[in-house]
């Protein structure tokens, strides 16, 4: 709800309350903002209770009930990990189940918003940052308040409502945007923009929280008309801030929103289709959104960077939402997104998918993010989340985050290695979904196999690994479900375990990723099903680095196939209400049309964006429900 407080005329008091269910208690944490006449953020505060309630059991209710006979909570209401380990604080949209997949408005804001998840007792600069804003019914950014009558617009003779005050190309718009102060570049929806036309770095100026600079896309009729498609960028650009005599990026940037923009590489492609490499010292760049933007063709997506080894020196409040990057492939350094050294740098709803050039070392990923090597000012607590994202068919992994990383309602779909945090910070997974592919993903020509699309390139390369922790100082894995490798038959390519708790990681010596005695929390409802060798047995189904050994606990249900022995976990699968979910029978539900397996469910997630949008085709979609059928009869 929002609460108009009794304050004075000229702030504004909103109040967001999100619900989290546990096995036997209510937890509300409550976000308030204080707003001045502009709109600003001026106060925050987040405040977190509990209050107990009496557990029941309802035998098995996939859509909310306890399981029979168990206090193991249902996927749909996880349970919060212990703030002790790192971990954090379940989500829920106010209903008692897993956070919404996109749609509707709660409180002002979107649903996905209002019940945005992270670690317990943080303070989110993204999240206050992403409250201040105004969005749609779907739930998507709405910018026509930030919009100002003297934008500078750019279009070609051909594009849907050409007027002839239009500019021509980025490098001119963007001079005169400075100029006359509106520091809004907008490319007209419908149009087709060459190297020629995207001429320019996003450079020279930088903008406030009440007046931020942006560069975006603009309808026929205004922001919110989506008739046309979104602009269409044939070459990628940099972000520059304020050059200077010594640093040819220059830098800091402030405040800076880059939204619905299409890069399909052309000719005159660069390298990445949007980078930015901030070398300031003494003051990093902060509050840099990319909303609603796809790339697709060219070496790597997004490059974003903090290039110095200051102490707390670190960019912070870094945004990407709503984004698709895919098709992407370009050498082992480069992926579909690359990030380093940014502090409180959240990704949701965006999907990465078929990124990284195929090769043997397993350095081409989806996401690759890393902090700077060594960094004494470097936090706890890094705040990097990655929250209702698609990370498929990866040349390696999914996504490597070696800045700590908190994982809730993402998807691993048919990669050589799912995803992982740690890197000598905290760590979480939970609330999310490995599904090996079931063989969809593997090529009909070349290196056709079967198995071969959860390897790296080249024989005997082979990986299929599941979701881990690797070298975290504390973390937890909860609410996993590691399903669908059932490639038998072939001997090179799959071994790869299911869930992984690792200390060390040989491979990352030369970056400086430290030996971490790891704690971490197994459960609950970790369950691994499915998940085959190429013998066609129970695969490898918990890692553990050795020497030294991490200190794991388990808690509440945590299936392993095939392992016994050890406390709390066990190696005889119950009956659950339906153990044939996967992300292709999924797809079959959705009835749209060339919609009906993993690879073309891949290609609609992909496709997903402001002018169609389906909550549907979104990562949360799919863990919730196929969380709901692996609840217990």
């Amino acid at each position: 709800m929002k609460v108009a407080v009794s304050i004075p005329k000229h702030l504004l008091a909103i109040l967001v309350i999100c619900f989290v269910s546990r096995a036997l208690a209510q937890t509300y944490i409550i976000r308030s903002s204080v707003t001045d006449g502009s709109g600003n953020i001026v106060a925050t505060a987040t405040t977190q209770f509990s209050i107990s309630v009496t557990a029941t059991q309802t035998g098995g209710n996939p859509n909310g009930g306890g399981n029979s006979g168990s206090s193991t909570p249902p996927a749909t209401q996880p349970t919060a990990s212990s703030g002790s380990t790192g971990s954090g604080q379940a989500p829920s949209a106010g209903s008692g189940q897993a956070p919404s997949t996109g749609s509707g408005q709660t409180s002002g804001l979107p649903v996905w918003l209002a019940s945005l998840p992270g670690v317990a007792g943080e303070t989110y600069g993204t999240t206050q940052w992403l409250d201040s804003f105004k969005y749609d019914a779907n739930g998507n950014l709405d910018l026509t308040p930030l919009i100002p009558a003297n934008a500078c617009i750019i279009s070609t003779a051909t594009t849907p409502g050409h007027q002839a005050s239009d500019y021509a190309d980025f490098n001119s718009a963007q001079n005169a945007a400075i100029n006359n102060g509106s520091l809004c570049v907008l490319f007209r929806d419908g149009g087709v923009y060459p190297a020629s036309a995207v001429n320019q770095n996003i450079q020279g100026a930088t903008g406030t929280a009440g007046h931020p600079f942006i560069v975006g896309r603009i309808g026929v009729n205004g922001f919110l008309d989506h008739s046309q498609p979104r602009p269409i960028l044939q070459s990628g650009f940099g972000i520059a801030g304020s050059p200077t005599s010594t640093h040819a990026w220059g830098g800091p940037m402030h405040y800076l929103i880059i939204d619905g923009l299409n890069g399909a590489a052309g000719s005159g492609a660069t390298s990445w289709f949007i980078r930015f490499v901030d070398q300031t010292a003494g003051e990093s760049s902060d509050h840099v959104g990319i909303f609603d933007c796809a790339a697709s063709g060219f070496q790597g997506g997004f490059d974003l960077e903090d290039d110095e080894t200051d102490a707390n020196d670190d960019c912070t409040a870094f945004v990407i939402e709503g984004c698709s990057i895919h098709d992407c492939h370009g050498g082992a350094t480069q992926a579909g997104l690359f990030a380093v050294s940014i502090r409180d740098f959240l990704v949701t709803r965006s999907v990465f998918a078929n990124c990284g050039a195929k090769n043997n070392n397993g350095t081409a990923h989806d996401v690759y993010i890393n902090p700077n090597h060594p960094n004494p000012g470097d936090p706890a607590d890094a705040q990097v989340r990655f929250i209702n994202d698609l990370f498929a068919e990866a040349a390696a992994d999914g996504c490597e985050s070696n800045y700590g990383g908190f994982f809730d309602h993402c998807v691993s779909l048919a990669n050589p290695i799912a995803f992982y945090g740690g890197g000598g910070f905290p760590a979480t997974i939970q609330n999310c979904v490995v599904d090996g592919g079931g063989g969809e993903f593997d090529p009909s020509t070349g290196s056709g196999q079967v198995g071969s699309a959860l390897s790296l390139a080249g024989a005997g390369t082979g990986r299929g690994w599941g979701a881990y922790l690797d070298c975290a100082t504390t973390g937890s894995i909860s609410n996993l479900y590691v399903i669908n490798k059932s490639d038998a038959g072939d001997v090179q390519y799959n071994g790869g375990f299911a869930v992984g708790v690792h200390c060390t990681d040989s491979g990352k010596n030369p970056e400086g990723m430290p030996t971490e005695a790891t704690v971490a929390t197994v459960g609950p409802n970790v369950i691994v099903h499915n998940w085959f060798d190429a013998s066609g047995s129970n695969a490898v189904n918990l890692s553990q680095s050795t020497p030294p050994l991490p200190a794991i606990a388990y808690s509440g249900l945590v299936v392993l196939p095939g392992v016994n022995g050890v406390a709390g976990v066990t190696g005889t699968e119950p009956a659950y209400v339906d153990d044939t979910r996967t992300c292709s029978s999924y797809a079959k539900t959705l009835g749209i049309i060339g919609v009906s397996d993993g690879p073309s469910l891949m290609t609609a997630m992909e496709n997903n964006w402001p002018g169609n949008w389906d909550d549907r085709l979104t990562a949360a979609g799919v863990v919730n429900w196929i969380q709901a059928g692996f609840q217990v009869k």
